[in-house]
């Protein structure tokens, strides 16, 4: 390494025991924040630049007096992070200096609040489908986000289609950083000019959302007035056209001004039209503190069952001070990953990260600690294990990862980067995953008063074809009340008069108890328009119910479904009426009666 330049007067400020050297992002936020440690001494490193912050890192170790400081040192490109963390290790530096790339903190802390599985779920899609917009520093961390994010549940293989004016390079990208994700993710990739994105024959949005609709749309470019040109296009397609019908989430240079003067405002309830800003490294509390402790906090449990048991048998068994970063990620990755597994056990899992692995108490004793205390295989371990190992894989996969019949940690192969359902993967490696989940709900779970509930869905909708009779109101809530920790969902489209006097009556009797509950409205047509009684349109419980800060919209209608000829059509109105009918009975454990007069 070349000798580092000395700071500039001004780069260097500290507090207390935090020195920060730089003026790259994560060192101005870090600095906006006053940060302060509980006494041991901190350096954070941040040039702006990388080669940079490499030379002062290293001039730092090599001048250091006495042990060295805790050093968090920005490194952005992967390869140079993983190079240098690799070189960190055989020389035995310690404390380890964390090294950290700004853009994936952002996309973990944000991809990990959104919870976009559960927005594919009630937009009745069969998994996540997200488009990402660029394909630069930013893209390519939210692109190891949201590969882990969208297996749950009964989801399938998430599809992420990226478009970018360099698809040969991104195609040399994944192929050098990741050779076998497309076993964990299909991924397809397009290119499009900036224009080309609001033209609904060219538009790279409009060809994916023809094979499935899309979950979500990341913009993610690197220069402002290209953000601020696509994002108006995206919108434009959006508004007049009716078309990529999803969330908008804008993120990198110029999207401060592209949310705020270049997009109108939208209710952001609406779950395939809202338009959110991906917020900047500042958003994360106390940034310091979560970079050296809280994002570890539940990863370093999980590492401890897994030294438990393989101490010194394999390159992750060793203590968490010495471990590799690649592993330190993947135990972050894994209790990232402990939401999916909580939802996908019918949990109502909170949007606050600070929460996760949180659950209500008596949702503890009733559902979690039952499977600690069995050493039985049923359905429901077996479906999670299954869902582990998926994760598993991606997070391998993620990191470079490639099958090999013998494991072989530098070269990054493992024998068990197979289908859970491969013969290959032995008993051993299952029992693996049944374990990790049994150790996750003992040892990492844990009851919380604003933890994850058991979700309750309550239907209400009027001649429902197939539907079994509806309950009162009153027979409901006695039901209920034997239950206080479930979280009621009521998902109605709000149709005709007796489905809103039955919906309000709910929520009022909710509101009364002091219940935690949500209101979800499938939208086949906007605001169910076409199809939606003409008293019911103009009664005032329909506003009341829509205003809500409860209350979620979820277009569930195909492709171009804000057209006002398919308005036109009665037949095409009553199958609409039917698909939502369906829609409600496939997600309700019970029907409220309505009163269909």
């Amino acid at each position: 390494m070349s000798a580092a330049r000395i700071p500039k007067k001004g780069e260097r400020s500290g507090n207390g025991p935090v020195t920060i050297i730089g003026n790259g992002l994560l060192a101005c936020m870090v600095r906006s924040q006053s940060p302060r440690t509980a006494g041991s001494r901190v350096l954070v490193i941040d040039e702006g630049e990388d080669a940079s912050t490499i030379s002062t890192l290293h001039r730092a170790i090599q001048t250091a007096k006495s042990k060295l400081p805790t050093i968090v040192a920005q490194v952005a490109d992967r390869r140079l992070r993983r190079a240098v963390q690799s070189r960190l290790e055989q020389a035995g530096v310690e404390p380890r200096p964390v090294l950290v790339d700004a853009a994936a903190l952002i996309a973990e802390h944000f991809v990990a609040a959104e919870h976009l599985f559960d927005l594919a779920y009630w937009r009745d899609q069969q998994r996540l489908h997200v488009v990402l917009v660029g394909f630069g520093h930013l893209g390519q961390s939210f692109l190891d986000a949201l590969v882990a994010t969208g297996i749950a549940g009964e989801l399938q293989r998430p599809l992420i289609r990226i478009v970018t004016p360099d698809e040969a390079g991104t195609r040399a990208f994944l192929r050098r950083e990741m050779p076998e994700i497309d076993k964990s993710a299909e991924i397809l990739i397009s290119s499009c000019g900036l224009t080309d994105l609001g033209e609904p024959d060219h538009s790279p949005l409009v060809e994916a959302e023809k094979g499935l609709p899309l979950t979500a749309i990341f913009l993610l470019l690197e220069k402002p007035t290209d953000t601020l040109l696509a994002a108006s296009a995206i919108v434009d397609l959006q508004e007049r056209h009716g078309l990529a019908t999803a969330p908008l989430f804008i993120g990198g240079a110029g999207s401060e001004e592209a949310c705020t003067l270049a997009t109108p405002e939208r209710a952001p309830r609406n779950l395939g039209r809202k338009i959110v800003r991906i917020d900047d490294l500042g958003a994360i509390d106390a940034l310091l503190d979560y970079i050296l402790r809280r994002r570890d906090v539940l990863g370093k449990k999980i590492h401890e069952a897994y030294l438990h048991a393989y101490a010194g048998k394999t390159g992750a068994g060793r203590a968490w001070d010495t471990l590799s970063e690649t592993y330190r990620r993947a135990n972050r990755r894994a209790a990232s990953h402990l939401t999916q597994k909580l939802w996908t056990m019918g949990l109502s899992v909170p949007n606050d990260p600070a929460l996760q692995g949180a659950v209500d108490a008596e949702t503890y004793d009733n559902v979690i600690k039952p499977i600690t205390a069995s050493d039985g295989e049923d359905n429901t371990v077996r479906r999670l294990a299954r869902l582990e190992h998926e994760r598993w894989c991606a997070d391998r996969r993620l990191d470079g990862w490639q099958y090999g019949e013998v494991r072989d940690d530098a070269r990054r192969r493992h024998p068990s980067l197979v289908p859970f359902d491969d013969p290959r993967l032995t008993a051993d490696e299952i029992a693996k995953d049944i374990g990790q989940i049994r150790f996750l709900f003992q040892s990492v779970v844990r009851p919380y008063r604003n933890g994850a509930q058991t979700r309750f869905v309550v239907g209400v909708m009027a001649g429902a074809e197939g539907g079994q009779p509806g309950i009162p109101v009153k027979m409901l809530l006695e039901k209920l009340s034997q239950e206080p920790a479930r979280f009621v969902t009521i998902v109605s489209p709000l149709l005709a008069s007796g489905e809103l006097k039955a919906a309000l009556e709910l929520v009022q009797a909710l509101d009364r108890e002091d219940r935690n509950f949500s209101i979800i409205v499938p939208e086949w047509y906007p605001d169910n328009s076409s199809i939606r009684a003409e008293a019911a349109a103009r009664a005032p419980a329909l506003a009341l119910l829509l205003g809500r800060p409860q209350t979620r919209i979820a277009p569930v209608g195909p492709p171009g479904f804000f057209h006002d000829d398919v308005w036109e059509d009665p037949s095409g109105a009553e199958a609409a009426v039917q698909a939502l009918a369906r829609y409600v009975l496939e997600r309700s454990q019970a029907m409220l009666a309505v009163d269909a007069s």
